[in-house]
């Protein structure tokens, strides 16, 4: 069960796998303590490929380490092990029966959806094996646990992405430092699943970057595609499956590729979760598909996505897409500086901060200060759209012109201009935070013809009108002033044709 490592013999160990399994045994502890009146099922789910098979393993392994009764559905065979050896036992058999009464507790009933796609056993959860308690093990799929309210207290557990440092740790001790590289430009590709970043062959990655964009060129219009999407996450919290087939097989082929799933909180273990584009790279392919459609169509996404809070984060893409139509042919903008909290994290000064008094008394010191919060209005006509590559060339920056990365991952923007001797760092989200990426530095030292001195920058987060807060962590670059740019999203034009 070792899925990673050349000569599979480690085992990585996340601290989400202690999560996990901290949080299963609380669930058992409710039913034990009589809180709750049916016996538990815990299903573990989470994005594919995240490793939930291998959680499963290390809950097997720890199981084992602490002497406790647990079995493991493997092959249509349950193995019960326990402390004189291991029994291969046909389910439902009076012998698990007869075993179960001299445990001090039920043991756990290990599963993986890829024994049982359609579920879990109902000899498990019925009448055949009713001493055990199971630990189901699955991709999000409502259909398969709906029904287990009717015989159980179900819990749902979302087992969160992958970390930068979790990714690099393990690639360094499970592959060796030469591999790290590849690993990081995995995620920066495809995102933080173990699978694609640490275990993936060369042949396995075309046919699930040919998955991606297949998904992505369906992204035409409000269709089955952007509605899947938002049932992926209703998934996770619905009590009965969804009887649409079709829009199940979509969700499978499509949402996996481009969303990811994960929990707001990452030491709360629970079943709540928000939705991202899985990576930078397919956020930039999705804007670059998504821009492509009118201005109605873009907005009907962008109003879908709002209206469920649980998918915002799938709004920063369709959001640039919009931005980046809008302002290649006018640059209409209203800016208001942010200000600096004591803990160096900055802050939109549009907030009212009332329930937070360190924060109000912070905005009030910023705006009575001998220099005010600063505020800006911009409105041209880009005289023309340029888009630039990430070579190490100068770029000779002229008044008026809009500038567009190849690439936002290489640039640390998603677009730049001057006007009126200022030079204005753009950066669009539709998030309520944003870090300001370290490789921007690169390309400022790229700008011939942009204003030198620092105090002539403005770096601008431009932000749905509708947000009600914002906050961006203190950059690691020395820049100029921080502001936000605040825009309704709004049909400007009843139709246009994009020139590619």
């Amino acid at each position: 069960m070792e899925h990673y490592g050349p000569e599979r013999k480690l085992l990585y160990v996340r601290a989400e796998y202690l999560r996990m399994y901290e949080y299963i045994n609380y669930c058992i502890g409710l039913r034990r303590d009589g809180i709750t009146a049916s016996s538990p099922a815990v299903i573990i789910t989470g994005q594919p490929g995240v490793g939930k098979t291998v959680g499963s393993s290390y809950f097997l392994r720890r199981r084992l380490g602490e002497k406790k009764p647990t079995m493991l559905l493997q092959g249509g065979i349950y193995h019960l092990f326990h402390d004189i050896g291991v029994d291969r036992v046909a389910k439902g058999s009076s012998v698990f029966t007869n075993k179960f009464k001299g445990f001090s507790e039920p043991p756990w009933c290990l599963i993986d959806s890829a024994d049982a796609p359609d579920g879990i056993p109902r000899s498990v959860v019925g009448i055949g094996l009713s001493g055990v308690n199971p630990i189901y093990i699955s991709s999000p799929n409502n259909s398969r646990w709906s029904k287990l309210h009717q015989s159980r207290t179900k819990y749902v557990a979302i087992m969160n992405p992958w970390t930068e440092k979790e990714l690099v740790v393990a690639s360094e001790r499970l592959l060796g430092p030469e591999r790290t590289e590849e690993t990081l430009r995995r995620l920066e590709r495809w995102g933080p699943t173990a699978r694609l970043c640490l275990g993936s062959s060369a042949n396995d990655i075309l046919s699930h970057d040919s998955l991606c964009q297949n998904a992505i060129d369906r992204m035409d219009k409000v269709s089955a595609t952007l509605n899947s999407i938002i049932e992926y996450s209703q998934e996770l919290k619905a009590d009965r499956p969804r009887p649409d087939e079709k829009a199940q097989r979509v969700l499978g082929q499509e949402s996996h590729k481009i969303c990811l799933i994960e929990r707001p909180d990452v030491n709360k273990v629970s079943n709540e979760h928000r939705l991202l584009i899985t990576s930078r790279e397919i956020a930039v392919r999705c804007a670059l598909r998504i821009k492509r459609n009118d201005e109605a169509e873009v907005l009907d996404m962008w109003n879908l996505f709002s209206k469920h809070a649980d998918a915002r984060g799938m709004t920063g893409a369709i959001f640039k897409a919009y931005f980046h139509n809008i302002f290649r042919r006018q640059i209409v903008m209203d800016g208001l500086e942010m200000f600096q909290a004591p803990s160096g994290k900055y802050h939109a000064s549009f907030v009212d901060f009332g329930g937070k008094p360190g924060l109000n008394a912070a905005l009030k010191a910023a705006c009575n200060a001998p220099r005010s919060l600063d505020n800006f209005h911009v409105d041209f006509k880009p005289v023309s759209c340029s888009v630039f590559n990430n070579s190490k060339d100068v770029i000779n920056v002229q008044d008026h012109v809009y500038y567009q990365p190849a690439s936002k991952m290489q640039a640390g923007i998603d677009s730049f201009f001057t006007d009126n001797g200022y030079l204005y760092l753009i950066q669009m989200t539709g998030a309520l935070t944003h870090n300001i990426k370290d490789s921007l530095s690169t390309l400022l030292k790229r700008l011939v013809g942009a204003p030198s001195d620092k105090s002539y920058w403005r770096f601008v987060f431009v932000i749905p009108k509708d947000v009600d807060s914002f906050d961006c962590p203190k950059p690691q670059i020395e820049l100029g002033k921080l502001f936000t740019g605040r825009i309704e999203m709004k049909v400007t034009v009843e139709s246009e044709t994009e020139d590619e």
